[in-house]
């Protein structure tokens, strides 16, 4: 067996490849530090379990603290920056899924999810301290509980269930 068909057997593989190649450009591009719009509100709020502006974005919040925790050898814009980093690239891992089960189609699946990667509007708010990666690895895994059912005739949509009430704690503005 090649080494194509033994990674196209392991989907789970290419998902994590897709996101790690996500990650070292993101890594090689991230803001050094706090950024314009609400980064330094956002960070502040992380390390003081504070509220930001409303709607306060506690689900954010509460994985900011629990990440930055172990990275305290860090300055805290670095680490959510970093967070940020981390949300995009599983977004990207989970978008290379969904593409998978829409497509069938393991190496379109994985060029469709870095293509994803390199798209100006994710890999912009994937190098600071922003919201938005966290609520699209939401979104991408309650359509990847909607495509199984739809698709691959799945009988439960609990999971979706609750990615989505989760993503209700990252409302959009």
């Amino acid at each position: 067996m090649t080494l194509f068909h033994r990674i196209t057997q392991k989907p789970f593989l290419l998902d994590l490849i897709a996101g790690f190649l996500a990650f070292l450009v993101y890594l090689k591009t991230l803001a050094p530090g706090v950024t314009t719009g609400d980064s330094g509100e956002l960070i502040t709020a992380a390390v003081t379990l504070g509220i930001p502006h409303p709607t306060g974005y506690p689900l954010y919040v509460i994985l900011g603290r629990i990440f930055i925790t172990p990275f305290f050898f860090l300055r805290p814009d670095l680490a959510m920056n970093l967070f940020s980093a981390v949300c995009a690239s599983i977004a990207v891992a989970l978008f290379r899924r969904l593409a998978l089960i829409i497509t069938a189609r393991a190496w379109t699946s994985f060029t469709l999810a870095l293509a994803f990667a390199l798209i100006e509007s994710l890999w912009s708010q994937a190098t600071t301290a922003r919201v938005y990666c966290l609520n699209a690895c939401l979104v991408l895994a309650v359509l990847i509980e909607v495509s199984r059912f739809f698709i691959k005739n799945e009988v439960s949509l609990k999971r979706a269930w609750l990615f989505f009430g989760l993503g209700m704690g990252m409302p959009a503005r």
